[in-house]
């Protein structure tokens, strides 16, 4: 996206022509029967005439046909045949939809959308109207997507009204966000505690094994009911294809199974409690239950009301996924959304107005205390540690609107302050991640787009545990340490680098990456921005990233106060697999560089221009179709294989890491990071570099070395690398690598290093780390004066940590002079 005169405003990451493709179409559909205004308001007073056309076109087109066979139709042709095939950027269909469709249904039709059908239309015409219905559906579905971006110009409503139209647009078409797997593992292990279990079936009258079992129940019994009906039919094709004699009993099975799978698709996929409690094996009246939960029989409004909520972000067949006529029960999405069977199942568990509320607590604290040790164990796998340094840390905090000493000198820490705690705090070498969990969920209000309720519970989770990251990470920062409630000090005076992670069990979808309105809102006040993620998406993350470094360069990048601002995404594994393809990258300002590290090379006007380019709003797409299909088929969804995506290292650095790692060898994590967070480019240099110093070493039997420094946001880390000849000692190898690396780093003020020494056999035989912070002195300036070292100025420029552009990025061409 460029201007007239050519220069980049924004960026669009798509995952190659057939995203793109897709990605115009939806564009260019998304205002299709609205006429051009100057304003929103001018687009929002023509939304009731699109509405009541669309809902008179679904009806019309009902009328004689069955509504139940309409939905299965229309569900098959926005479902996907087979999970391994689907690819979700390509997509141009979607499944809400079928809800809109019921909507209407539903409102028409009170006794449960069902209305004769009349024998009337050919398959032919079935699907003439089906495809009416289906594109009038789909034009509610784009309205109610431009209306939510258009709301989020109400600035009138409140601070949080640009991200209540943010959540609102992401409730409109986004089903099924959490990945089946994920979500079961969730939901078994929060209410299958053996504590819990009696508690819940009294409460609620079944358990998550039930819910699960129903699930499986019910997809079992439609494919073998499909099933068996496509097998008779194949078997009465062939017995006339044979010529062999038919009576009229098979004659008109054969017609009526063909009519079932042409024009009543829905009907004949029927089922009752009964059916599928012989198919999963729970007792009836706990089917019914979990049926009855996660269905609806009507609508009690119009069918234009009901489509103009949906427009306005209110869809009143949120978490249900089936329709029942009394007793029988048919699907039009996923029949137990999965991502609703915790929320519904804890609203069954609160307490009654009046009633005891000690169940309730019980299980809060069993849940609370479950997605804190969940969210800790995910967190130490990525960082490559057994677990956190500290659980559950307390520490004193100022008082707000307080400026209390608590620095390691304080007379009186207890003096206007008060006793704290952190959830979680990682330390690790000179790295430390303070970490914040929060379970609470959010509310049935917010979702739907009411601005106070998302400004509430944003503050209660988002808020609060932002709040709490930054002021335990700004204390550390500040005084290298923490004051206990026992009156001890807690050394943390080696911490060089700090993060802050805020772990949800709910899922904000994009209001956990929208950083730049956040700030805006409020809801983040600290130039430090924090890591905000579900822990659905912490899991997925922690089967990725092979290496830690990786993990801790994607938390560099991912919360970097200046780019993190500019990236628009619904989803955070989109972004991990923007990281994963080799990208995820703005550009840092070279000037600001060059301030923070003054001994680096003046930036050139090559640099201002990549900068330029880069540093503007970025919007990525979907880029998770990968991970989709290794995830389907890892979890038996498919079976179409599919390999894990991983991060791909030149084989020099993949093993480099390996080694680093192993032992936690000086500067394993931090300096790792930097080695990782290199273009491919970069990182086939170095493995360059050392083979010449090797093969240099093995010709004139000399000592030899090399060096790269790498400046950015997170620092100035250079790589000293040594090669040592066969038959001199390790030691005097050592102290020649030693010597000028310190001295090297001096003069570079670097604030960290990492030195390297091979043998003539490319093994390492010594490694050493330096991070203490560049303190001017005279003697080094005297050793530097008597030195032959290369003055900065004369040095080849450092090797910017650019990222490999493997993804397909939409560009804007610069308009031709005519």
């Amino acid at each position: 996206m460029g201007k007239g005169n050519g220069e980049v405003v924004g960026r669009l990451v798509v995952d190659g022509d057939g995203a793109l493709d897709a990605l115009m179409q939806n564009v260019e559909q998304a205002t299709a029967g609205l006429s051009p205004a100057e304003s929103w308001d001018g687009l929002r007073q023509q939304v009731p005439g699109i509405i009541r056309a669309c809902v008179d076109v679904i009806t019309h087109e009902l009328q004689g046909l069955d509504f139940w066979d309409v939905l299965e139709a229309i569900r098959q042709i926005t479902s996907p045949s087979d999970l391994g095939t689907y690819r979700e950027s390509e997509n141009t269909n979607l499944p809400v939809i079928v809800e809109v469709i019921a909507l209407v249904g539903l409102a028409q039709a009170p006794d449960g959308g069902q209305q004769p059908d009349q024998g009337l239309r050919t398959p032919r015409q079935f699907n003439e109207s089906v495809e009416k219905i289906h594109a009038a559906g789909y034009q509610i579905v784009q309205v109610a997507q431009l209306m939510a971006f258009a709301s989020s110009e109400d600035v009138h409503l409140g601070k949080a009204a640009e991200l209540t139209g943010i959540l609102r647009g992401h409730g409109v078409t986004v089903r099924g966000r959490n990945y089946l797997s994920m979500s079961r593992s969730v939901v078994s292990s929060i209410f299958g505690a053996p504590h819990l279990e009696k508690i819940v079936r009294e409460r609620i009258g079944y358990t998550h094994e039930d819910v699960l079992r129903v699930w499986d129940g019910i997809q079992r019994f439609r494919s073998n009911v499909h099933e068996a009906r496509i097998e008779r039919m194949d078997q009465i094709v062939q017995e006339w294809a044979a010529g062999k004699p038919q009576p009229p009993t098979v004659t008109a099975e054969g017609r009526q199974i063909a009519h079932t799978l042409l024009q009543g698709p829905g009907r004949g996929l029927t089922f009752t409690p009964s059916d599928i409690s012989a198919e999963s094996g729970v007792n009836e009246s706990s089917v019914r239950s979990i049926l009855n939960a996660f269905s609806i029989a009507e609508i009690s409004t119009s069918a234009y009301d009901a489509c103009a909520k949906f427009v306005d972000g209110e869809n009143l067949l949120a978490g249900k996924g089936m329709i029942r006529d009394e007793d029988t029960f048919m699907l039009f999405g996923d029949p137990i959304p999965h991502d609703y069977v915790r929320p519904v199942m804890e609203s069954l568990l609160k307490p009654a107005p009046g009633k005891s509320a000690k169940d309730w607590e019980r299980y809060k604290r069993h849940r609370d205390g479950w997605a804190e040790d969940t969210a800790a164990s995910a967190l130490a796998n990525l960082l490559g540690v057994d677990s956190p340094t500290f659980s559950s840390l307390k520490y004193r905090a100022p008082n707000k609107a307080s400026s209390a000493d608590l620095s390691q000198e304080s007379e009186d820490p207890k003096l206007d302050t008060h006793d704290t705690e952190a959830d979680a705090l990682f330390v690790i070498d000179d790295v430390a991640v303070c970490v914040e969990v929060k379970a609470g969920s959010i509310t049935d209000k917010a979702r739907t787009g009411n601005v106070r309720r998302v400004e509430t519970d944003l503050r209660k989770t988002i808020g609060e545990a932002a709040e709490q990251a930054s002021r335990l990470e700004g204390l550390i920062r500040q005084n290298g340490g923490l004051w206990q409630p026992n009156g001890k000090w807690l050394d943390l005076a080696d911490v060089r680098e700090i993060h802050s992670v805020v772990v949800c069990l709910d899922d904000w979808g994009p209001l956990a990456i929208a950083t730049d309105a956040l700030v805006r809102a409020g809801f983040i006040t600290d130039t430090s921005i924090p890591w905000l993620v579900s822990l659905h998406d912490l899991e997925v993350i922690k089967l990725l990233f092979h290496h830690p470094a990786d993990f801790l360069t994607y938390l560099r990048r991912r919360t970097d106060p200046v780019s993190s601002r500019l990236i628009v995404a619904a989803d955070e594994l989109d972004l991990v697999m923007w990281y994963i393809n080799g990208d995820m990258y703005i550009e840092p300002d070279p000037d600001q560089i060059h301030e923070q590290h003054p001994m680096t090379s003046p930036p050139t006007a090559a640099d201002r221009r990549r900068f330029a380019e880069s540093n503007v709003p970025t919007r990525i797409s979907t880029l998770t179709d990968p991970l989709d299909a290794w995830m389907y088929y890892s979890t038996g969804q498919t079976g179409i294989p599919a390999e894990k995506p991983l991060r791909k290292h030149s084989a020099f650095v993949s093993g480099l890491l390996d080694f680093l790692r192993a032992e936690h060898k000086p500067g394993w994590l931090r300096f790792g990071a930097d080695l990782a967070g290199l273009s491919g480019v970069a990182q086939q240099g170095i493995g360059n570099h050392v083979k010449r110093l090797v093969t240099m070493t093995r010709d004139d039997g000399e000592f030899h070395r090399s060096i790269q420094n790498f400046p950015g946001p997170w620092g100035h880390p250079v790589l000293f690398m040594g090669s040592k000849p066969e038959r001199r000692p390790l030691q005097q190898g050592m102290e020649r690598l030693a010597a000028y690396g310190t001295l090297k780093k001096y003069q570079l003020q670097a604030d960290r290093s990492l030195e390297l020494l091979f043998d003539t056999k490319y093994q390492i035989v010594s490694v050493r780390y330096l991070n203490d912070p560049y303190v001017k002195s005279d003697y080094m300036d005297q050793r530097l004066r008597e030195s032959t070292l290369v003055a900065p100025a004369r040095m080849p420029k450092a090797v910017p940590p650019s990222a490999r552009r493997s993804t397909v990025r939409l560009k804007p061409k610069k308009n031709k002079k005519r």
